[in-house]
């Protein structure tokens, strides 16, 4: 028996035991990545697929409206889109609103498969750790014959990814980062979008050590708890906002009323028609609000952190370049720190 055989064989017996297990569970539970128990599932009703990422985008586009996921350990973020014209720029696919708003980086995706969870189907990619990256689920209203001749158009005889050991990549420590210098960068930054880039030069994308080295000028950290006051509160007064949630290989995007919200266990949730949003606040590593100079004054956002220093997950208002931000959004974080400030 192959060692994929094995993994499939043992997670079926789980399964037995724990029906209502997700995959990224029974992954850690069997001391495998998400990636290895899917590719082992190819035994049974699962599909390698050719990782031809961008032709798999485009034949998506006539499968109409899907569920689109992008997730991390700590949140999981799901809307309801359709896959329509995706802009390349390297090795990055872009989509846009109305339809999907996301970033893929395809050149830290290893691997693609075709998944039926006992007839429910969908599209998994997964980087190069075995993680997710990103899932597209069917609904009910879509044309599955479409969807068989997308899996049967690319299959991968290849079975070689079912027996892979995905390397652990080592978190790399940023060492010391020069105050100075990244408060020098940050105050000269023309859009909202440097930030990012900043943060990897001199901290080399260890954002925990960034923001506390720009100093409370630039960098508040706050409790984990003010997430979920800041996106009820917003609510409560309509105030829209935008919600990023990132894994390292994909970026997704959703702006609107965050209406709906409840607490169901760990999960703090938002369920609305087309999106919702499942956030375990205790597996946070760290929350901060972040002040970025633009041409038209400070554009503020809620930066969440992963117990690794890693970000996934930011909070912005739909905030017109031209207009900035409102009184109100300025107003609502300004309560958060004088509320939740970490001494």
């Amino acid at each position: 028996m192959s060692q994929s055989e094995d993994l499939y064989a043992k997670s079926l017996k789980y399964q037995e035991v724990h029906p209502k297990v997700r995959a990224r569970e029974l992954a850690s539970m069997l001391g495998v990545t998400e990636a290895q128990l899917v590719a082992a599932g190819c035994h049974g009703g699962n599909t390698q697929l050719r990782c031809e990422y961008e032709a798999i985008f485009n034949d998506l586009s006539a499968l109409g409206e899907l569920l689109a996921i992008t997730r991390n350990d700590a949140i999981v973020h799901e809307v309801h889109a359709t896959y329509k014209d995706m802009k390349k720029r390297g090795n990055v696919g872009m989509f846009f609103e109305p339809s999907l708003d996301a970033r893929f980086f395809f050149d830290r995706w290893f691997s693609v498969f075709a998944v039926n969870e006992k007839g429910r189907h969908s599209i998994q990619f997964f980087d190069q750790q075995g993680q997710s990256a990103h899932k597209i689920y069917m609904l009910k209203d879509t044309d599955i014959n479409r969807y068989n001749e997308l899996v049967k158009k690319y299959r991968d005889p290849d079975k070689t990814k079912e027996e892979i050991n995905f390397p652990v990549t080592p978190l790399v420590a940023p060492g010391h980062v020069d105050e100075e210098a990244i408060k020098a960068s940050w105050s000269a930054m023309g859009s909202v979008h440097e930030g990012g880039g900043i943060i990897h030069k001199f901290a080399l994308g260890d954002y925990q050590s960034a923001y506390k080295a720009l100093g409370i000028e630039y960098a508040v950290e706050v409790e984990k708890k003010a997430v979920e006051e800041f996106i009820k509160n917003s609510s409560n007064v309509n105030q829209s906002m935008r919600i990023f949630v990132m894994n390292g290989a994909s970026v997704q995007s959703y702006a609107g009323i965050m209406s709906e919200c409840f607490i169901s266990g760990p999960w703090f949730n938002i369920l609305k028609k087309k999106f919702n949003l499942h956030l375990k606040t205790q597996a946070l590593g760290h929350v901060w609000l972040v002040k970025k100079p633009v041409k038209n004054g400070i554009a503020v956002s809620m930066s969440i952190l992963s117990q690794e220093g890693k970000e996934i997950m930011v909070i912005s208002d739909s905030r017109s370049k031209v207009l900035g931000q409102s009184e109100l959004w300025l107003g609502f974080v300004e309560s958060l720190i004088n509320k939740f400030q970490l001494k």
